[in-house]
């Protein structure tokens, strides 16, 4: 409630009513309608009003607050976004997980996706008691000794440190400054205690932020020098974590970090090579820390742990390759390492997210002509064309037909996929998949097409009829790859009657007025052998 230009809280505004009112009273101005409120005159109809509008404000805000209550009560433990207030109270955002660090997914140089939900703090009806612990915790390191912070810390390992209560304490009582203070002190106990707590809570994007902000990420680089191999480990696999985002991965490479994760690379513990290729496939999101791991020359000693049994390496050594093979120079430096029979070797792998990500890397570096003829020579087809006929995952499909398109290029390829029944598998995916996935399937299909074996192929499957229907889309880069296959097609009069049956050539006709100059012209080389035949 406001009076006399304060904030005051409700009971004092009532007091100060009755001492206004005795005032006035004893002093006999009743009847001039005065009062004295916190030393101030004022009229006392006014005074009422104000009162009377402040306390029915009051009491809305606690009858809404007390609604509210009721429904999070009805919904506590759900996972929801957040909303306004929580922002207002500057309570911290919760805990989104980040997928695509076990997954595995790509990404360009830009934020992780942020389309998680959260379970926002204020849904507690009281807090915890892993709050209250972890505020206990928190006060032990601040004022113990040296034995006392080790057993605070061990301690605090034991919480549920993924929690949001455990991170809203963390936030309100200092504790992540406290962390990060603790991994300059010369007691390697006290690093690897706070390093294994920093570790689990940079999986909240909050906590990932309060560590750049503290200064945490030069600290924590400088331990992967050390020779406790343990803690050098941990140091990766938590700077691996915390460069989820552009502004952490920065500060990486400002701090040199790409050179010492390639250092870790060179360990005889696979525990640390791990750490160190984690490192890599985090930080190689990004185009400027690509540059970085172009000259730490961390594709020499990727190459050599690239043919070991180990799947748990296995997986951030690949992740670093695809996420880099994009580049030309990297795909040079795959053919120059010998890193193809390595991948082709991942295609029969057990593990789904091997296959995918050593697909997708042949995908990005087979536009290296050398690369399209080591796969080749490396016996990469049959096994990608198995991996096609039992992909189950997006993912993988996404991959093995990227791979496919890429390899389609070379005629001898073509040649061992006709005899791998590979069009047959191609046909089957043209109906009822994603853009991305039909972009790669007609790609490979219009090299294909240029096979008379595997026209006839295409035709018998029914894979005309689904072409002249993807000519209706408005994706410039799939119609290029529509209209190409049937010019290819064109050259069969059978696969002609059925085109034209089918509508095609009108449609073809309809895309001569497109803004793209390059789907014009791939119309009008599809219009010419159908107007011939």
């Amino acid at each position: 409630v406001k009076a006399a230009g304060k904030k005051v809280k409700k009971s004092s505004v009532l007091a100060g009513i009755e001492k206004g009112m005795a005032k006035a009273k004893h002093e006999k101005k009743v009847e001039d309608k005065k009062t004295y409120v916190f030393g101030k005159e004022m009229v006392l109809s006014e005074f009422h009003e104000i009162v009377e509008t402040g306390v029915a404000a009051v009491e809305k805000k606690e009858r809404e607050e007390k609604e509210k209550k009721e429904r999070q009560s009805l919904i506590f433990g759900e996972r929801r976004s957040r909303d306004l207030e929580s922002r207002q109270r500057n309570l911290p955002p919760s805990l989104p997980m980040d997928e695509d660090f076990a997954s595995g997914a790509s990404s360009a140089d830009e934020e992780e996706d942020e389309n998680d939900k959260f379970i926002q703090p204020d849904n507690f009806a009281e807090l915890p008691t892993d709050y209250w612990g972890l505020q206990k915790m928190i006060k032990y390191i601040k004022g113990g000794d040296l034995n006392a912070t080790v057993i605070a810390l061990c301690s605090m390992v034991d919480f549920a440190l993924a929690s949001a209560s455990s991170q809203l304490a963390l936030k309100d009582n200092g504790g992540v400054e406290v962390l990060v203070n603790l991994l300059g002190v010369d007691d390697e106990d006290i690093k690897m205690g706070s390093l294994r707590i920093l570790k689990e809570i940079s999986i909240c994007r909050y906590m990932r932020l309060a560590i750049t902000d503290y200064k945490g990420i030069p600290l924590i680089v400088q331990l992967m020098d050390s020779e406790n191999y343990e803690l050098a480990a941990m140091a990766a696999e938590t700077l691996a974590r915390i460069a989820a985002f552009s502004n952490a991965r920065h500060e990486l490479r400002r701090y040199g970090a790409m050179r010492k994760f390639t250092k870790l690379l060179h360990h005889e513990k696979y525990e640390v090579n791990k750490a160190g290729a984690l490192g890599l496939w985090r930080c190689s999101k990004s185009t400027k820390n690509k540059s970085a791991i172009y000259h730490a020359q961390s594709f020499a000693e990727l190459a050599k742990l690239l043919h070991t049994d180990n799947e748990e390496l296995l997986i951030p050594v690949v992740g670093t390759i695809q996420e880099c093979s994009i580049q030309s120079r990297f795909q040079e430096l795959i053919r120059i390492e010998g890193m193809v029979p390595g991948l082709v070797r991942l295609f029969s792998s057990q593990n789904q997210e091997l296959q995918s990500l050593s697909a997708n890397s042949v995908f990005r570096s087979a536009q290296h002509a050398d690369v399209r003829r080591l796969v080749r020579e490396s016996g990469g087809l049959p096994p990608l064309t198995k991996m096609l006929a039992e992909a189950k995952s997006p993912g993988i499909v996404t991959s093995v037909t990227g791979a496919l398109w890429k390899c389609a290029v070379d005629r001898e390829s073509v040649n061992v996929l006709r005899d791998c029944k590979a069009t047959d598998h191609l046909v089957a995916l043209l109906n009822r998949q994603p853009e991305e996935v039909l972009l790669n399937v007609t790609g490979a299909l219009g090299y294909l097409a240029q096979d008379a074996e595997n026209r006839t192929t295409i035709r018998k499957a029914g894979g005309i009829v689904p072409l002249v229907h993807l000519l209706t889309g408005t994706g410039d880069s799939l119609l290029i790859n529509v209209t190409m296959t049937i010019k290819h097609l064109a050259a069969d009069p059978e696969c002609v009657q059925v085109i034209d049956k089918r509508g095609g050539i009108g449609f073809l006709w309809s895309l001569l007025k497109s803004n793209d100059e390059q789907v014009k012209s791939c119309a009008l080389l599809a219009l010419c052998p159908c107007m011939e035949k």
